[in-house]
This record gives structure tokens, C-alpha cells and sequence, in this order.
């Protein structure tokens, strides 16, 4: 069974349609090892028997990469947070339910694929204790999430020489992670 699925991925790998429909989905600008994220792409397709390459986009969290990725295999992170704002700047579509993405660590290893099960769009001081909860970082608490948030998106948002204020629309992911399965 390994070997012939060893050979599936190398047959996969080399194919036109699914090279060129990854490659095109990974900024060439970015230093993503794209091999790994191949193989975990063409893993989930195999084992899922699904085509969902051309919606797969790899990223990794903005701050701790490490522990966030951490936290998201282990289940104790299942959400997300970004700011609304900066998908304008970046120029990048919003997140959709039902999309999946590979989640990458700190040095751009691909460590899981997660299907996007929720997104709402809320003002930062809307944002709900049980969201907070749900990213599990820290204490997971509300205050928490507030503080290490509204610095971290004031750093963003002082990058793009914009200003970030509580009334600042935040993106609210839930996800699930599908690969690897536990």
C-alpha cells in the first residue's frame, strides 16, 4: 500500500495539470518550500479522493508561527483573527467557508491543511470571549486576546501607514483541521 502510494504522489507530482495549478497558487515572492506543501496537497487529494488544489492557499500565523501551529494540531486552536483592512492592502481575497489551507510553521514547513468552517467580519471591540477562547492562545480570555491582538494589528495596520482603532473590522475564522487526521 505505501509503495503504491509512493508512487501515485511521484506520478501526481509530475503531472502538468496538478504542477502548474499549485505552482500558480504560490507567490513567487514568498520563500514557501513548495515540495512539502506538494506532498501534503497531494496526500489530502489521495486520501480525500478530492481536486481541491486550486483552493488551497499556504500561510503561516503572524506572530509565533511555531506555537500557533502547535496549537492548531494539537486542537486546541481552532480560530483565527485578521484584520479587514489589510486584505485591501495585500490585496488578497477574504477567507471563505468551505476553503482549505495548509497551515505552515516558522520555517515554512507545511504542518497541516484546515477547512474553513466560519468566517465573520465584526469591529475589534466586538470581538466575543468565546472567539477568544476558541483561538486559544494564553490564558485564552478575552483581555487577553484584546491586548496581544490590538498590538499586534497596530503594528500591521502602522506598516501600511494606517490606523488601527477598535471600531477596525477584524476577519473571524473557525477551522478544522482535515490533514493529518488523529
Amino acid at each position: 500500500m505505501i509503495h503504491e502510494l509512493a508512487q501515485t504522489i511521484q506520478r501526481l507530482k509530475t503531472s502538468p495539470k496538478v504542477g502548474a495549478n499549485l505552482s500558480a497558487r504560490m507567490d513567487i515572492e514568498t520563500s514557501i518550500k513548495y515540495l512539502p506543501v506538494q506532498d501534503y496537497l497531494l496526500f489530502y487529494e489521495i486520501l480525500e479522493g478530492k481536486n481541491q488544489v486550486n483552493d488551497i492557499d499556504a500561510w503561516q500565523f503572524g506572530a509565533e508561527a511555531d506555537l500557533l501551529a502547535k496549537l492548531v494540531l494539537e486542537g486546541t486552536k481552532t480560530a483565527t483573527a485578521s484584520a479587514y483592512d489589510l486584505y485591501a492592502v495585500d490585496n488578497d481575497p477574504l477567507p471563505e467557508v468551505g476553503s482549505y489551507d495548509v497551515i505552515l510553521d516558522g520555517q515554512e514547513q507545511a504542518v497541516c491543511i484546515i477547512k474553513i468552517i466560519k468566517v465573520s467580519i465584526v469591529p475589534f471591540k466586538d470581538v466575543s470571549a468565546e472567539h477568544a477562547w476558541k483561538e486559544g492562545e494564553g490564558d485564552k480570555s478575552l483581555d487577553y486576546w484584546r491586548d496581544v491582538h490590538q498590538k499586534f494589528f497596530t503594528q500591521c495596520f502602522d506598516e501600511c501607514d494606517l490606523t488601527f482603532t477598535t471600531d477596525s473590522r477584524i476577519v473571524l475564522e473557525e477551522f478544522q483541521v482535515v490533514y493529518p487526521t488523529v
